[in-house]
């Protein structure tokens, strides 16, 4: 567990497949959060990467949640960029699916 927004302990997932590979955090919402039981998960690592791999990361992971991958955005600290956005170690990356409300 980890403390998660508003301070509360929340399940933090490790994908990381190879402990050699350095991780990057990225945060889930909503019913991404909820299909994955993790607020935030960690997702391999390597320089040069770009949001579209860690996007193809989570296809590969729930091919089940496609759909739902699909309609979300990616954040990097605190703005929506596209999936060619070149990933820094240090970025907050989120991924946010789509809202509605009145």
């Amino acid at each position: 567990m980890v403390e998660g927004r508003f301070g509360v302990q929340t399940p933090f997932q490790t994908l990381s497949s190879d402990s050699r590979l350095m991780g990057i955090e990225v945060l889930l919402f909503g019913p991404l959060a909820e299909s994955f039981g993790a607020e935030c998960l960690r997702m391999d690592y390597v320089e040069g990467m770009r949001c579209a791999d860690l996007h193809a990361q989570l296809h590969q992971l729930r091919p089940d949640l496609s759909s739902l991958l699909d309609s979300c955005r990616w954040a990097q600290n605190h703005r929506f960029v596209s999936l060619d956005s070149l990933v820094m170690r240090t970025d907050e990356l989120a991924v946010i699916p789509p809202v509605a409300g009145g």
